[in-house]
């Protein structure tokens, strides 16, 4: 992101494009990739860290709307700290972490 600091704000533009031109081809393109990142995101995923009551499909899609939020928010940003955004990141997942997962993985 620090090498193509615009990407960002590509990624979003199109994301929240409303231009009906395109808005159908885009949907289509972007459901293409809801499942390539559905199908990468859950192979091999060790599900045993959460606790009981977790519903690690919800897990994902929480740290999916996380991303989607940093992004539309960094799109609207004249200049993106990348590190600070990384850091707020991995403070939202550890406190995730700390949340769900069960004691002896902590």
């Amino acid at each position: 992101m620090k090498k193509h600091p615009a990407i960002l704000n590509f990624l979003a533009s199109i994301y929240f494009e409303n231009n009906m031109e395109v808005k159908e081809d885009i949907k289509e393109i972007l459901s293409q990739g809801q499942n390539f990142k559905n199908n990468t995101a859950f192979v091999g995923m060790d599900t045993s860290k959460f606790k009981g009551s977790v519903n690690p499909e919800l897990v994902m899609k929480m740290l999916f709307w996380i991303g989607e939020g940093y992004a539309a928010r960094s799109s609207y940003q004249t200049e993106v700290d990348y590190d600070t955004l990384s850091i707020e990141m991995n403070d939202c997942l550890n406190l995730l972490k700390n949340n769900l997962y069960k004691e002896e993985y902590l």
